[in-house]
């Protein structure tokens, strides 16, 4: 683990890398810093994110243009139908 003072040292053109992976957790614990960065930094590209429950000020991360750079997914599919 790093600890670090900037969010910008976490999130900036370097990093996270293309084909990066995140895993967020939510309820009480979504990291709003994080999610605000990932949402302004229009550097990073090709992101997946992954999580559920995302509370908190979090339009920013789902908009039109952040989906454009980050890709989400749940592990839970609402849409499927079971018989």
């Amino acid at each position: 683990m790093k600890i670090v003072q900037r969010v910008e040292d976490i999130v900036n053109a370097t990093l996270p890398p293309p084909g990066s992976r995140i895993y967020a957790s939510g309820n009480a614990a979504t990291p709003q810093v994080l999610f605000r960065q990932l949402a302004a930094d229009t550097t990073i590209r090709d992101v997946e994110m992954a999580g559920v429950l995302f509370l908190g000020e979090v339009a920013g991360l789902f908009s039109e243009a952040t989906c454009r750079w980050i890709t989400h997914t749940t592990p839970f599919d609402i849409t499927a139908r079971h018989a």
